[in-house]
């Protein structure tokens, strides 16, 4: 099975993933009383699964399961700006994303954020369709997504949160958490299709690329992470262009320029003589 395959694949799963978490909390109690009801026998023998069950919540911003709670980098930066303890559980919880940034770089954006899974989707059905293959680049400074990072993190330092309440996919993860209370739901459901409709019609990549604060705080670890795009010089052709041409994050390949490779593997499978990989350099 090719490697862009396998993406597909953690993409539409991590997708299911956000979408099914509401309805394990609201199905909850029914959940534990038929664990309690099927399972008390092997309670007996030591397999807890009502522990399991009970310790299953929340959604990729902060997750908790099994028991163990894992942070989005930027929810890590909120606590320690907002001038919480810091304990051993702290250190956990944020060591997984960043340890994944360090082996693969901004991995997350291609293969679990729902707002690119989305995206990729309405792109392909635009092309099919025809609609506006070909648009202005309107912002072409990607700085700019350092600018909103650093804009947050003094906002979220004077007192307000402000990264869960702008990231696409913490604000759909909330509103799917608050199933129940409409306009929490609705308000995020709006403003996460604006995302992508500003993606699809005005600008591709238009948030990714360019305003997001988590790709521009993962875009750090890009450029050195352990497992990252390589180029074989001896069989690259210099009159080719294919993986600039097909590349949605704004790396250049040919260049080596990899501070916004995503490991998305699509220039890698797009090249015609095997110039590209993903491994370790």
């Amino acid at each position: 099975m090719k490697p862009l395959t396998y993406r597909r694949i953690t993409q539409i799963g991590a997708l299911l993933f956000i979408f099914m978490t509401p309805l394990i909390a609201i199905y909850k109690r029914q959940v534990i009383q038929t664990l309690i009801d099927y399972t008390e026998g092997l309670s007996k023998l030591g397999y807890n699964f009502l522990n399991l069950a009970e310790g299953f919540s929340g959604f990729y911003w902060a997750i908790t399961f099994g028991g163990y709670t894992f942070l989005d980098p930027l929810a890590a930066l909120q606590v320690i700006l907002d001038y919480h303890p810091l304990n051993l559980s702290f250190f956990f919880a944020v060591s997984l994303p960043i340890l994944l940034a360090l082996l693969f770089g901004r991995v997350f954006c291609s293969w679990l954020c729902p707002v690119n899974t989305i995206r990729e989707a309405t792109n392909w059905l635009a092309d099919i369709i025809g609609f506006k293959k070909d648009k202005p680049q309107l912002i072409t400074n990607s700085n700019l997504r350092y600018v909103i990072l650093l804009s947050g993190i003094a906002v979220t330092f004077l007192g307000f949160p402000i990264f869960n309440y702008i990231l696409p996919y913490a604000v759909l993860g909330r509103a799917l958490q608050y199933l129940s209370i409409a306009i929490v739901f609705w308000q995020g459901i709006m403003f996460f299709l604006l995302i992508i409709l500003l993606d699809g019609i005005w600008q591709r990549g238009l948030w990714c690329n360019y305003l997001c604060p988590t790709s521009a705080l993962l875009s750090a670890f890009a450029k050195k992470s352990l497992f990252r795009l390589k180029r074989d010089e001896n069989t690259c052709l210099n009159s080719c262009n294919i993986c600039q041409r097909n590349c949605q994050w704004n790396a250049e390949p040919k260049l080596e320029k990899i501070q916004n490779c995503t490991n998305c593997f699509v220039c890698v499978e797009k090249c015609p003589n095997m110039s590209l990989s993903i491994g370790r350099k």
